[in-house]
């Protein structure tokens, strides 16, 4: 058996694989439990739009295939200026062939910021979105420019046999997932809580985690090193 610290691997669902590698590389021991599963939803977003957007956007890597499938259909959309949030879904938009408008920015808010900077009032703005996803479109509605956000994923609980171990530090994805151990029994059992970002650390902040930091940047490297700065102070 590992003597190595263990750390609750709750999410990216979408890359846990390459989160847990970076957690064995820092010599802890991942415990893969996502709190949160994606289900997609059959959305054909060319049929939402009339004509082209000014712009298009993309605050999580589950809403990529979405925009990835509406640009077979409408290769147009390739040339429309597209909005990200995270380095990595934005490298594979890249590689999708979009149109990348700015530099990396981490959450929505900075993405808000970010277009309307560059539009005027009345600019239409294409987000397909997450059933839990709500922040962009508020924020660019107040400033004027018109949304048009299709929800092409759900977000539901993982479902699981029974509560999750006990570990040194439980590490989160998405304010979603905080909300889904919040509920539970097992909020009680919670120590050292690491946040993906800044967005995710509100939420443990929210719930009353008392001992909760955000990564420097939402990348398994940054959770690595956070993870050997643990084991100094230990």
């Amino acid at each position: 058996m590992s003597s190595d610290p263990t750390l609750l691997l709750t999410g990216p669902v979408e890359r846990l694989a390459e989160w847990a590698e970076a957690v064995r590389a820092a010599d802890w021991e991942p415990i893969v439990w996502p709190l949160v599963q994606v289900v997609p939803c059959d959305v054909d977003l060319v049929e939402l739009i009339d004509g082209l957007p000014g712009w298009l956007a993309i605050t999580s890597h589950s809403a990529l295939d979405a925009l990835d499938r509406a640009s077979r259909n409408m290769p147009e959309l390739l040339t429309v200026p597209l909005g990200v949030v995270g380095a990595r879904t934005a490298e594979a938009a890249e590689h999708l062939g979009f149109k990348i408008a700015h530099d990396p920015v981490d959450n929505a808010r900075e993405l808000a910021l970010a277009i309307i900077a560059a539009s005027s009032p009345g600019t239409q703005v294409l987000w397909p979105r997450g059933s839990l996803a709500h922040e962009l479109g508020e924020l660019l509605e107040e400033a004027g420019l018109e949304v048009t956000d299709p929800i092409v994923y759900e977000t539901h609980p993982a479902l699981h046999d029974g509560p999750p171990p006990p570990t040194e530090a439980v590490f989160f994805a998405s304010p979603s997932a905080v909300g889904e151990l919040a509920s539970s029994d097992s909020w009680a059992t919670l120590t050292r809580a690491i946040a993906i970002g800044d967005t995710t650390l509100a939420a443990l902040l929210e719930q009353g985690a008392e001992d909760a930091s955000a990564l420097p940047e939402p990348t398994p490297d940054a959770l690595a090193q956070r993870l050997r700065e643990f084991s100094q102070t230990c």
